[in-house]
C-alpha cells in the first residue's frame, strides 16, 4: 500500500475517483470493491447519486460505513453530465479520475497512470482497456508502445480513425492533474457528454502520456448507454456534439482539425439517418441532419486535406446517406474515415 508516501518515483498526492450512479444496483458492488482494493490507497472516491430509484443508494451507503474514503453525494436525477459535474464540485483531491458504475478497474490502474503522470510530467495520462460482453473480456486496441504525444496529436487521432476515437474521448482511462479542468465543467443538458468536453481537455495540453497497460474493464450490457439495441433519440446529441466540436476548432483557427472533425461529423450523422429514418424517429432532428449533410457537403468538397476515393465517399454520402449509414453500421467499417 502507498498511503501517501514515496514509493520509488511515486509521490504522494490523493487521487479522487469521481462515480456517476444511476440504476446500476446490480453492477455496483464489483465496481467499488475494485477501487477499494487498489494498490494505490490514498483515495477519495465520491459516488454520485444521480437520483437513482433502484437499491443503489443502500449499496453506496454500505460502502460509505465501511470505508472512510467513500463520500456520497445524492441529487436529484439529471444527464449524466450533472452528475459529473457535481463530483467535480465535490472533489478535495490534488489528481481527478473517472470511473463509470458499472465497470471495474484492475487493482494497479491508480498506481500505474498516476505513476505515469507523474514520471513524465505530463497533465493527463492514459492507459489502453478492456471491453467486457457476456462476462469475457477483450483487448479493445492493438496499441503496444508507450508514447507521449501533444494534445493536437491525439486530436487528430481521434478525429482521423474509428478505433482511436474511443480511448482519446472516454473517461475512464485517463488520471488528470485537477486544474485540468479549472473553467471547464460537462453539458448538463445533452447526453454523450464526454465527446462534448473531450477535445477541450486534451487538445490545449503540450504533452500527453499514452501507455498500453489495460488496466480498465468497459463493461457492455443491454443498457450501456452508448450500446443500447434500440436508438434513443437522447443518442442525437452526438451529432450536436460532434457540429460543437466542429465550431471549437473553427474559433481557434485550425483548419485541419476543423476539416478532420467536419468529415467525421458528415459520416456519422448519415448514421444517425439511418438509425432515425429506421424507427421513424423524430422529424426534427432528422431535418437537422440531413441540413448538416448539405451544408457540410460544398465545404468538404472545397477542402485540400482529403484525396478522391474519400471525395467521391463525400458524394455518396450527399446522394444516398441511408444507403451509407445503414450499410456502415451493419458491416461495423473501421476504416480511416
Amino acid at each position: 500500500m502507498v498511503n501517501g508516501k514515496e514509493i520509488g518515483s511515486l509521490k504522494e498526492g490523493t487521487v479522487s475517483i469521481i462515480v456517476p450512479v444511476y440504476n446500476t444496483a446490480g453492477f455496483l458492488e464489483k465496481c467499488i470493491t475494485s477501487l477499494l482494493c487498489q494498490t494505490y490507497s490514498d483515495l477519495e472516491i465520491v459516488l454520485v447519486n444521480n437520483g437513482s430509484t433502484d437499491n443503489s443508494a443502500a449499496i453506496l451507503g454500505k460502502f460509505a460505513n465501511l470505508d472512510s474514503r467513500v463520500r456520497v453525494v445524492t441529487k436529484e436525477h439529471g444527464l449524466a453530465g450533472s452528475a459529473r459535474n457535481a463530483g467535480l464540485n465535490a472533489v478535495t483531491g490534488q489528481y481527478i479520475m473517472f470511473v463509470d458504475s458499472d465497470d471495474y478497474a484492475a487493482p494497479n490502474y491508480v498506481e500505474r497512470l498516476l505513476s505515469t503522470l507523474q514520471e513524465y510530467g505530463t497533465e493527463i495520462a492514459q492507459c489502453c482497456f478492456y471491453r467486457v460482453e457476456k462476462g469475457a473480456a477483450r483487448q479493445y486496441l492493438p496499441y503496444k508502445q508507450p508514447g507521449v504525444y501533444s494534445g493536437r496529436e491525439l486530436s487528430v487521432l481521434q478525429a482521423s480513425f474509428v478505433g482511436l476515437s474511443t480511448p482519446q474521448t472516454v473517461l475512464w482511462n485517463k488520471i488528470y492533474r485537477r486544474k485540468v479542468f479549472d473553467g471547464l465543467r460537462f453539458s448538463e443538458e445533452r447526453e454523450y457528454e464526454d465527446i462534448a468536453l473531450a477535445h477541450k481537455l486534451i487538445y490545449p495540453q503540450e504533452r500527453v502520456a499514452w501507455i498500453p497497460d489495460q488496466l480498465y474493464y468497459w463493461v457492455i450490457h443491454d443498457k450501456s448507454g452508448t450500446t443500447a439495441p434500440a436508438y434513443r433519440m437522447g443518442r442525437a446529441s452526438e451529432i450536436y456534439n460532434y457540429a460543437d466540436r466542429v465550431r471549437f476548432f473553427q474559433s481557434v483557427g485550425d483548419a485541419e482539425l476543423t476539416a478532420l472533425n467536419m468529415k467525421r461529423c458528415y459520416y456519422v450523422a448519415a448514421q444517425h439517418i439511418y438509425n432515425i429514418k429506421k424507427i421513424h424517429g423524430d422529424q426534427i432532428v432528422l431535418d437537422d441532419f440531413c441540413g448538416l449533410i448539405r451544408e457540410y457537403f460544398p465545404k468538404l468538397m472545397k477542402m485540400s486535406y482529403f484525396g478522391l476515393r474519400t471525395k467521391l465517399r463525400i458524394i455518396f454520402i450527399r446522394i444516398f446517406p441511408t444507403t451509407f449509414g445503414g450499410f456502415s453500421l451493419r458491416h461495423k467499417l473501421n476504416f480511416q474515415i
